[in-house]
């Protein structure tokens, strides 16, 4: 099984090849991100998560949610709530309100990778991947995002997306959804994009990071020469030989966005 949940500590872990991805279910419903780099054996890892430090969660210490929101690292987060780092979704709802909180509420494991229909997509048999899909919901709305994790099994390959469905009464203008983020618990990295324009497309630029915001999109509705829906984070010492990378791909022909943000507690998230 490349795909495992724990229940007692309502933990995902996700292997692949040589890769674990883990995320954990924690105080009130959120879920969060717990580790992403080489494979791991079974073991509990809700340590690095830093649960029982100052703030602590907002069950214990309801006073200081503000902090815990700001720099918890969550799979999906959402504007409006006290984080204010770069959010997947935003919405404004009839009243004009555009906060939304997304709370995990079901999980479901099987084999295989499904068909987004009308998009370009990876592909799977059963035999060679597993998918998890978690779906977190918005009580107040009546939103419901699915997020959907497949891990291939012989690859170091895990690959996402995200589908929203209104089940409340009323409608609701998205101005926001993005696929995928990941929270690292460091700033340690530089940045690779491929840039370029007309015949001299993909050329390799690497920077390191810094507080604040490194970006890199296209807006003329396909990914274009420009920018390729491409980006690494990869440690400083890292080369073609050695070193610790992280590639993110954008399965997608149209407009793209991806950004590597440092924040004030050195830490970095990155959004596609």
């Amino acid at each position: 099984m490349s795909i495992n949940f724990d229940r007692q500590s309502m933990t995902f872990k996700l292997d692949a090849k040589d890769t674990t991805y883990m995320m954990q279910v924690v105080d009130e419903g959120y879920l969060c991100h717990v580790y992403f780099g080489k494979k791991l054996p079974d073991s509990q890892l809700s340590y690095l998560l830093r649960l029982e430090e100052n703030p602590f969660v907002p069950s214990v210490n309801k006073r200081d949610k503000g902090t815990f929101m700001d720099s918890a690292p969550f799979e999906f987060p959402c504007f409006g709530l006290g984080d204010y780092r770069e959010c997947c979704l935003k919405i404004t709802d009839k009243d004009g309100f555009t906060t939304t909180d997304m709370r995990y509420s079901s999980h479901r494991i099987y084999k295989g990778k499904p068909k987004l229909p009308g998009l370009p997509a990876t592909y799977a048999d059963e035999d060679q991947a597993q998918t998890l899909e978690i779906v977190c919901c918005d009580k107040v709305t009546g939103l419901e995002a699915t997020l959907i994790y497949t891990v291939f099994e012989e690859l170091d390959v895990v690959t996402r997306s995200v589908t929203l469905a209104n089940k409340g009464k009323d409608p609701i203008n998205i101005s926001r959804i993005l696929s995928l983020c990941v929270d690292f618990d460091d700033d340690g990295f530089d940045m690779i994009t491929l840039n370029g324009s007309w015949a001299r497309e993909r050329h390799i630029e690497r920077s390191p990071l810094h507080h604040g915001k490194q970006s890199v999109d296209s807006i003329k509705g396909e990914s274009s020469h420009q920018s390729n829906p491409f980006a690494a984070l990869l440690r400083r010492n890292a080369d073609e030989d050695q070193g610790e990378v992280y590639g993110f791909n954008f399965v997608y022909s149209g407009n793209f966005f991806a950004q590597a943000e440092v924040t004030q507690h050195k830490k970095t998230r990155f959004v596609m």
